[in-house]
């Protein structure tokens, strides 16, 4: 197990050097697809932002934003979609004026949100078809692992549904 960590590090942290910027990397004998740098990921973003037909499930191991409306546009023309949205964020506690604010745009964009105290991983699954996933968990940005495993999507899931019932209602 170690050595395929290892192998998968490697490939990620020299994946621009070994088949140049924005090239995505594919490991042999599996449905794992490697992107490296924050521009990679961003773009991969952009382009998973556009394909769900019927949901999108979020972790967000981060507090619930306080502005910036590009996530409410993806969000809005999703709920236009008729794409089912649910969001649980690391958040434990009273939210900030600003964070309500937030909350009721989301909310107007049609994203059902939660909050945890623990959310373990920064994850998006489409369509219960694809994951998305950091590399390093410390490090988001800088690389991406996407999954169309039918046994990965599935723990995925498992894991979203788990944070999701131990999660609260976003406090007012």
């Amino acid at each position: 197990m170690r050595e395929r960590e290892l192998e998968i590090a490697a490939a990620v942290w020299g994946l621009e050097r070994m088949v140049g910027p924005g090239v995505p990397y594919v490991l042999e004998g599996s449905d794992a697809e490697l992107v490296a740098g924050p521009r990679n990921v961003r773009r991969l973003l952009a382009e998973l932002s556009e394909l769900p037909t019927a949901s999108r499930l979020t972790l967000l191991d981060e507090p619930v934003p306080n502005r910036g409306l590009a996530g409410l546009v993806d969000s809005s023309a999703l709920a236009a979609r008729g794409v089912a949205m649910r969001t649980v964020y690391r958040h434990d506690g009273q939210l900030s004026f600003e964070q309500r604010r937030y909350q009721r745009l989301l909310a107007a964009a049609g994203v059902r949100a939660r909050q945890a105290p623990l959310v373990p991983v920064n994850m998006i699954i489409i369509d219960g078809e694809t994951v998305m996933l950091p590399v390093d968990p410390d490090r988001p940005g800088a690389g991406a692992v996407v999954l169309r495993n039918t046994v990965w999507v599935y723990l995925a899931r498992l894991v979203f549904d788990d944070c999701w019932h131990r999660a609260t209602a976003l406090s007012e």
